[in-house]
């Protein structure tokens, strides 16, 4: 017996708005809005979109250990990460093999937050804090997560946050206070499109929601998100596998910082080299079925499979993701 999937606080929501349902993450949540995909990929890329990121997991990370645990399962080095600043991290195992990626956002003294979709993580953190002076928390039922895409994002933001929203630099984070309802904002996108997150107050989601419609932003399923992250060339670890030289994530590996997981092995693996790599396939015509797991072949020899499928519509094409 398969297990029942979760729902966010804006299910209604979806249901009113056309929203053929499925499971992302767990979670029961739209893949498209009355059969409209199409018009939510153009929405983000020239317009604003909104969608419901709130089956991405939130762990708050408290106490005088909170940095050096994270320093040691980040690849990155966070040291220099400040107040109010988030940074895009990758969490490997001892092998080097990516258990997960997310964001970790810096709210105050050794306090962080750790933004994942993954709810292994919360195991990871917990089996390797040991011996840290730190508390692990998931906080995710204590907000709501909203995420607001495209060139006119921060229209719609301001509307939502208020004057705040308008000075954010790229991956910043601040609170707002509009009209009493009070939350965070962080200036990030996942589409290759400029964009905000929210993180709200969960009663006070279903209000958010309907002003951004108010405010000409189109609601956004996940195949729409499919396509314009395989588009952008963001890779999905629910998907994408392997270790981060092999998905063309090197860039987030720093060796210069003191010992983290995975560094012996990612060291052991630049040494001997790549058995695979990530690429990007421009198909020649749309396919009628997902062609994830399908072979990839060259004069009729396999040499690789599709992790990740989409559709390019600048060309009305089908677009890929695999490794070779």
């Amino acid at each position: 017996m398969t297990s029942a999937l979760n729902r966010t606080l804006l299910y209604d929501r979806h249901l009113l708005a056309l929203g053929r349902m499925g499971p992302v993450f767990d979670f029961e949540l739209p893949y498209e809005y009355a059969e409209r995909r199409e018009s939510e990929y153009w929405a983000v890329r020239k317009a604003v979109a909104v969608a419901d990121g709130d089956f991405m997991r939130r762990l708050a990370v408290r106490g005088y250990g909170a940095l050096e645990l994270l320093q040691n399962i980040v690849t990155g080095d966070i040291g220099k990460l400040q107040s109010g600043m988030m940074s895009y991290q990758l969490v490997c195992r001892p092998d080097g093999e990516m258990l997960d990626s997310g964001t970790i956002i810096r709210l105050g003294t050794d306090s962080y937050l750790l933004i994942t979709d993954k709810p292994e993580i919360q195991d990871h953190l917990r089996d390797v804090s040991v011996g840290y002076d730190v508390d692990i928390e998931d906080v995710s039922d204590q907000s709501f997560m909203l995420t607001i895409q495209g060139p006119r994002s921060a229209d719609v933001a301001l509307a939502l946050a208020g004057p705040v929203s308008s000075n954010l630099k790229a991956r910043q984070v601040a609170a707002f206070d509009r009209m009493g309802r009070r939350g965070l904002i962080s200036r990030f996108g996942f589409t290759g499109e400029g964009g905000f997150e929210l993180f709200v107050e969960p009663e006070e989601a279903p209000w958010f929601w309907d002003q951004s419609l108010n405010c000409g932003a189109v609601p956004c399923g996940y195949l729409a998100a499919e396509d314009l992250r395989i588009g952008a060339g963001y890779v999905s670890l629910d998907k994408e596998n392997g270790n981060p030289f092999e998905n063309r994530l090197g860039g987030l590996v720093d060796f210069a910082k003191r010992d983290f997981i995975g560094r012996e092995a990612l060291q052991g693996i630049l040494k001997k080299g790549l058995e695979k790599a990530l690429i990007w396939l421009l198909l020649h015509e749309t396919a009628d079925l997902p062609l994830e797991k399908a072979d990839i072949e060259i004069s009729g020899e396999r040499v690789g499979q599709v992790s990740s499928f989409g559709l390019f519509w600048q060309k009305g094409l089908s677009l890929a993701m695999g490794y070779v």
